[in-house]
Order: C-alpha cells, then sequence, then structure tokens
C-alpha cells in the first residue's frame, strides 16, 4: 500500500511537470507530509528516494504509460481513494498553489487524464 500510492504520487508530480526549487522543495515536502500523514504512506527516506527515482525515469520517458499503470499501482480501492483525496487537496492547498493560478492546458489535460484512468480502474476492479 505505501509504495503504491507514493509512487502515484511521484507519477502525477513528474507527469504535471512541478519543478519547484530544490529548498522550496523540501521545505514544502515536509510541510505537506506532515499536513498530510493520514494520507501519506510511512516510508523512511531511503525508500522514498528510491521509489522516486525509479518513477521519475518512467515519467520522463514514458509518460502515458506512467499514467497507464496507475490501476495496478492503486489496486487496491481504498489505497486509490487515499490518493485521489490527497490529490484533490494538493490541488487546492495554497502551500502547493499559493497564487491560486488555475493548471495549464496540458496540465489540466494530465490531470483529467489521470482521472479517468482510476475512474476505469476503479469500475474493472468492480467488475
Amino acid at each position: 500500500m505505501a509504495r503504491t500510492i507514493d509512487s502515484s504520487i511521484v507519477t502525477v508530480r513528474r507527469v504535471t511537470k512541478e519543478k519547484p526549487l530544490p529548498l522550496a522543495r523540501f521545505e514544502l515536502k515536509q510541510k505537506l507530509m506532515k499536513k498530510y500523514h493520514g494520507l501519506v504512506p510511512d516510508l523512511t527516506p531511503y525508500q522514498r528516494r528510491r521509489i522516486r527515482g525509479q518513477q521519475e525515469i518512467i515519467c520522463r520517458y514514458e509518460p502515458e504509460r506512467a499514467i497507464s499503470t496507475l490501476p495496478q499501482l492503486l489496486s487496491d480501492r481504498d489505497d486509490r481513494r487515499r490518493f485521489l483525496t490527497l490529490f484533490e487537496r494538493l490541488l487546492r492547498d495554497p502551500l502547493v498553489n499559493p497564487t491560486g493560478a488555475e493548471p495549464s492546458r496540458e496540465q489540466t489535460a494530465t490531470l483529467r487524464r489521470i482521472r479517468e484512468v482510476l475512474s476505469e480502474g476503479e469500475t474493472a476492479a468492480a467488475a
């Protein structure tokens, strides 16, 4: 469960091309981990780095494949719900989006695709 949600978060971040500054990213990550501790898996720093590295490669070179594998990464209904809850909260969180700016067209399309893929996976899991 923990690995799949963390992998999914990395997938979304990389596919939507989120690129904060390194120091700001570290501080933001700490704040978000504390704020969303109930939705984020409890992993060691080593586990997070390893998963992030693997997922970054996949997302950089095969972004559509990364999105299409989300239902397998989040095959458990509770994991999928936690991920989508986290995903929706992060989109509205002022720590992530302090200006309240709308996502770009590309980001909006990617976010829609992620929701579609996970909805399809939910339907397939129920069948």
